[in-house]
């Protein structure tokens, strides 16, 4: 009896499976569309801020999108372009559709759309995904315009350089792909050169942050017993000691990312929000 009811619930388990697959398998014969893992993309609150849509609108920190939190409503699983492009204000989509026009004419027109429907961008999938990015270089061109016009240049050579490989990859005959090929190897050089230069850049940048905490170390072991001090009033007025800020830069997603300072590379610290890359005047309030 005992084995007889093992059998029962395993040929349950079989046609469970087996109606699964088959309503499955008849859903993309007759061409239902599947969900769309870009569509159901998500942005949570830290999203938002680390890619410029934040507390403190469009010039300060965190970019655009201040102090909104109840506009939105309940926070809806869309498209992270349309979901940041709905949190602005009209001015900060003025301000964007004329970095966008200037700097990204492709993406132009469907911002240009957009209030037409409702305030969603109507635009591709490609563009959607675009926008955060572009958001991200805006903030740049305010923060630190050099390194701006650095990335902005290697992002132009690579755009281009993906088209003109792709006609080459398409052409059939030799001599359209000994033309291509001759405009190809100019924009590989001038990608090459440009990422070289944001490299060099970066790692200047990171280079004086991290002299700048040697200093800040050494000048708080020179004066230990007043740190001490101050650090103990502090944390009897019920304020967190203000050296903690340098125990959270491990955990900041690097300089760009939702609040001042060039984009920096995976994992490195960024500065405090409230002072310069440079910590000569750190500790001093």
């Amino acid at each position: 009896m005992f084995q007889n009811r093992l059998n029962h619930k395993w040929m349950l388990f079989v046609f469970a499976s087996l109606a699964v697959a088959f309503s499955a398998s008849t859903a993309s014969a007759v061409g239902v569309d599947e969900p769309d893992p870009d569509d159901d993309a998500a942005i949570t609150a830290d999203d938002a801020a680390a890619i410029g849509v934040g507390e403190r609108g469009p010039r300060g920190r965190r970019g655009f999108g201040r102090d909104r939190s109840g506009e939105d409503g309940p926070r809806e699983r869309r498209r992270p372009g349309a979901m940041l492009w709905n949190r602005m204000t009209d001015e900060e989509k003025e301000e964007v559709k004329a970095f966008v026009a200037e700097y990204y004419p492709e993406v132009s027109e469907a911002l240009e759309s957009s209030d037409e429907d409702g305030g969603r961008p109507r635009m591709d999938r490609k563009n959607a995904r675009m926008l955060p990015e572009i958001l991200r270089m805006h903030q740049l061109s305010i923060d630190d315009p050099q390194m701006f016009e650095i990335k902005m240049a290697e992002q132009k050579s690579r755009f281009q350089l993906r088209q003109l490989v792709r006609e080459y990859r398409q052409a059939d005959d030799e001599s359209t792909k000994e033309e291509l090929s001759a405009k190809i190897r100019p924009l590989v050089v001038a990608a090459f050169d440009a990422q070289q230069s944001r490299m060099e850049q970066e790692v200047t940048r990171l280079e004086k942050r991290l002299e700048g905490l040697r200093r800040h170390i050494a000048k708080r072991a020179d004066n230990r017993d007043e740190e001490i001090e101050q650090a103990f009033n502090d944390v009897l007025d019920g304020k967190a000691p203000k050296d903690e800020r340098f125990d959270r830069e491990s955990r900041r997603r690097g300089p760009g990312r939702g609040f001042r300072g060039p984009r920096g590379p995976e994992g490195a610290p960024g500065a405090p929000e409230d002072e310069e890359p440079d910590m000569d005047d750190e500790g001093e309030e």
